[in-house]
């Protein structure tokens, strides 16, 4: 997302298919794009994590850096990535 990459195209459901062929289990966490980044191009990217957790049938968790995101001591001064301590 943070490169514009096509939502359409991720190597995200061979990932999954490879692992649970190993017999992992899977969860999806998801991420959203940046509101920057346009509502067209929001939508899209936003619908690929619920789209393959559907489609792949593995539970979904639908934003990575849910309580992070947004606060200012958790986040670098770019506002784009957290700190080593938000972990």
């Amino acid at each position: 997302m943070l490169q514009h990459v096509n939502p359409q195209i991720t190597y995200l459901d061979s990932i999954i298919r490879l692992c649970k062929a190993e017999g992992a289990r899977v969860i999806l966490a998801g991420m959203l794009s940046l509101p920057k980044n346009g509502p067209y191009y929001d939508a899209r990217f936003d619908a690929i994590y619920p789209t393959l957790a559907a489609g792949d049938r593995v539970p979904l968790y639908p934003f990575f850096l849910s309580g992070v995101y947004g606060h200012p001591g958790l986040m670098q001064a770019d506002h784009e990535h957290p700190m080593r301590q938000a972990w």
